[in-house]
């Protein structure tokens, strides 16, 4: 696996840490044009429950993890700070970039990146690490300052570069609609199209797709939500706008049906039980065309489901006690 695909599995993970706010230097990055962003904030959340335990899973005993920092001199459990990602959505060109701060060896990580076949240019001034992935698309990573990166599709990059030295911002409203829900949880999205853009081709039963795509995704017009830590639980909440009253109600339904199924599945599965324990407190609630979702969970409860089922326990304690 390259370095850069190393650098992005170590942000996907880290994405599960958050806190409440925006850098504008991030979010002025992201795409005008874009269907989904979403924000989290990494370093003031390692005092949350879920954060430490998370962290404690990316110890540097990994030999490919500890290669990677060795490789590097980056360890984002210590050099991350914030994410911010953004999509355009499906299409025969879709773009992605997710740009990150904290704190980067920009000269190592390109030299880590060649030696594993990465390849380097020069972008509007910038140093450009590529690499290919699936079909004919390429994977880009630059890093604007040391404490400034971004990664995603190439044309994404690029086009980061660009506003970069532009000085472009965001769309006002879309702005103000990042920062109200980053105010309000550690982590947020927001998407501002069809939900069904971000599943066309990409549902692997035809037929369930089929279904998803006319039932459930394409009554969805727009949809945010975010997930606020807390000292002992978890708070996951969200709306979706629909096309009318009447699919907001339609898709409540749905939501019913399906935590139905998991509930008549508890018997037999230690996993839909851990499930059903949190859908208990799930309240849903539907006004004119949006539909609401909130869910509170117990911390402990949300680090089980992340154990395969028979697996040992995760240890919390002692690992949590080697973070700092």
């Amino acid at each position: 696996m390259s370095i850069v695909r190393n650098a992005f599995f170590v942000c996907l993970l880290a994405a599960a840490l958050a806190s409440a706010a925006v850098d504008p230097a991030l979010l002025n990055l992201v795409m005008p044009d874009a269907k989904f962003i979403s924000g989290i904030q990494v370093d003031t959340s390692k005092n949350s429950a879920f954060g430490k335990y998370v962290l404690s899973q990316m110890q540097s005993e990994d030999p490919g993890f500890a290669k990677f920092i060795a490789d590097t001199g980056f360890d984002p459990r210590r050099d991350l700070t914030e994410i911010v990602a953004g999509a355009t959505g499906a299409s025969d060109n879709p773009m992605l970039l997710v740009v990150g701060s904290g704190s980067f060896n920009p000269g190592a990580i390109a030299n880590a990146a060649q030696a594993h076949g990465a390849s380097v240019a020069n972008y509007g001034g910038f140093t450009v690490i590529t690499h290919a992935t699936r079909g004919s698309s390429q994977g880009a990573l630059t890093f604007l300052s040391a404490s400034l990166a971004a990664m995603g599709t190439q044309d994404a990059v690029y086009a980061a570069i660009d506003r970069y030295k532009s000085g472009a911002t965001l769309p006002s409203a879309l702005a103000a609609k990042a920062n109200q829900l980053a105010a309000a949880n550690d982590a947020w999205f927001v998407s501002t199209g069809p939900v069904s853009d971000f599943f066309t081709g990409k549902m692997a039963n035809t037929k369930a797709g089929g279904a998803m795509q006319a039932n459930l995704l394409q009554a969805i017009l727009a949809a945010n939500g975010g997930i606020k830590f807390g000292a002992s639980d978890i708070r996951i909440s969200g709306e979706a706008l629909t096309r009318s009253a009447k699919d907001a109600s339609a898709l409540a339904d749905v939501v019913r049906f399906l935590a139905g199924m998991i509930q008549l599945n508890k018997d037999s599965n230690p996993q839909a039980q851990k499930l059903a324990t949190l859908l208990d407190a799930m309240t849903l609630a539907t006004s004119d065309a949006t539909m609401t979702i909130s869910l509170t969970m117990p911390e402990s409860l949300v680090e089980q489901l992340f154990v395969p089922s028979g697996a040992a326990a995760p240890k919390r304690v002692q690992k949590r006690a080697a973070i700092r």
